[in-house]
């Protein structure tokens, strides 16, 4: 299915609240295609497509698709969704949301960033970084990005920067001319079942570009670099990182208060980067943005200003509460290896103890993962650790957050109810803690909770 396809249908999301779906939804309306979309329950992404002109109702049921013309599903919809089962009765195209993210990109020049960790950060920075040197992208992402307020971000040329989901594989029907790897960890393994096919998938991402395409590798990862031995000889690639193989490096890291700063390094010259982000991690992030940029022809002097005022996005290691003198961020990591990350970047933010409160997201990954995740807080001085947030899944002969709780060393809290979070917390927050709020579920609402409720909790007390 080409755009001229889609010209002048009605299109309908099932499950349009999801952070993927809602900036592709977003973008057909503010494209001028008509739209409309359901889910299972109210979230911010539905008010701002309903800000966008959408019309998004809650709950699911048939009527809602009687008169549409093509249906739009992630692959977290089921067959038998009653929408799902109507619109199959009438025969009506039924795509993923990567196909239809397909035809609106199919003849633009586009930059994909796919990895098992980082892509939304680097996707945000990348946008910005082409943005401010002056090619107005589009930006379709998966986490809303502070700049523009929103997961999306229209732009005006032909050139599109996005977050190219790995989860189900159908990443590679993106097409794109740049295609961004991060990292390569075993991650959504209910899906790939095996490591191989995982590497498999990302090799197809890496080689399937368009005419005159570069691969961007990110080679301190093993597996990416053992991906770049792989096809070096026949897909012309860029690499960054810090290993000295890399054709873009980053040396002399430091970190300061405000985020880091360092010496980017490619083809023997050597720009000083401050960079409003912490952590290891993001400096890896930027070196695959400054890589990409660089081949697009950003001059280095417009992407240190563009790194210097890059304003992040949500859920990315955001301040969202101040309580005793003590530090409350609000994080997305929920695999090991970002919950790690994370923490040993609060480790050189914070002045005083890192109070990390995780929420394990999904029983299979808990149990995928189980012994990476009974270390995984270790840069932290307490630990509590939440229920499992199920995300539908049922917990049957898997892993629990007892099991963990009961298996992770250190100062260690289960805490079952997240009613009692905060005064658990309030016994350990003191001026310079940092309390790092960790995980993809609900516990962002919990976060963003936490000082009130602190507050509320002193005045009682007080009184």
């Amino acid at each position: 299915m080409k755009e001229k396809d889609i010209t002048g249908k009605k299109i309908h999301f099932i499950g349009v609240g999801g952070i993927g779906m809602s900036g592709i939804a977003c973008l057909l309306a503010e494209k001028g295609y008509q739209v409309s979309g359901t889910d299972i329950a109210e979230n911010d992404n539905i008010k701002r497509l309903r800000d966008c002109g959408i019309c998004v109702h809650v709950g699911h049921d048939a009527e809602y698709v009687k008169d549409k013309d093509i249906i739009v599903v992630s692959t977290g919809i089921k067959k038998d969704n009653a929408e799902y089962v109507e619109a199959e009765r009438r025969n009506l195209p039924i795509l993923h949301r990567s196909e239809m993210l397909a035809i609106m990109m199919e003849s633009s020049t586009n930059i994909a960033i796919s990895g098992t960790h980082g892509k939304t950060t680097t996707t945000a920075l990348m946008g910005w970084v082409i943005d401010q040197a002056g090619f107005e992208p589009t930006v379709v992402n998966g986490g809303i990005m502070n700049a523009w307020g929103s997961n999306l971000k229209l732009g005006k040329d032909d050139r599109y920067v996005v977050e190219a989901d790995e989860s189900d594989g159908s990443f590679v029907n993106i097409p794109r001319k740049f295609a961004v790897v991060t990292n390569m960890d075993p991650e959504h393994m209910d899906f790939y079942k095996t490591f191989d096919t995982l590497f498999d998938c990302f090799k197809t991402f890496s080689t399937t570009l368009a005419d005159g395409g570069v691969a961007v590798l990110g080679i301190d990862h093993p597996h990416v670099y053992a991906l770049w031995k792989k096809i070096q000889n026949r897909q012309p690639c860029v690499t960054f990182g810090i290993h000295s193989e890399a054709d873009v490096q980053a040396r002399n890291i430091n970190f300061f208060g405000h985020g880091t700063e360092f010496d980017l390094c490619f083809k023997g010259q050597q720009i000083p980067i401050q960079l409003p982000l912490y952590g290891h991690y993001n400096v890896i992030n930027a070196l695959a943005v400054a890589a990409t940029a660089l081949e697009c022809g950003v001059q280095p002097e417009i992407m240190q200003k563009a790194f210097q005022s890059f304003q992040g996005v949500q859920r990315r290691f955001t301040k969202v509460g101040m309580w005793n003198g003590a530090t409350i961020i609000d994080d997305y990591a929920h695999h090991p290896v970002e919950i790690r990350a994370t923490l040993k970047a609060a480790k050189r933010a914070a002045q005083g103890n890192i109070i990390a409160v995780l929420q394990p997201h999904r029983y299979s990954r808990l149990t995928n993962h189980f012994q990476d995740y009974t270390t995984c807080c270790e840069d932290a001085d307490v630990t509590i650790v939440l229920p499992v947030y199920a995300a539908g899944e049922n917990v049957g002969e898997n892993k629990t957050h007892q099991d963990l709780v009961s298996t992770m060393k250190g100062e260690i809290y289960n805490c079952e109810n997240a009613e009692d979070l905060p005064l658990m917390l309030q016994d350990h927050m003191n001026k310079g803690d940092m309390v790092v709020c960790l995980g993809a579920g609900s516990i962002s609402k919990m976060a963003y909770s936490l000082e009130t409720q602190l507050k509320q909790i002193n005045s009682l007390q007080c009184a």
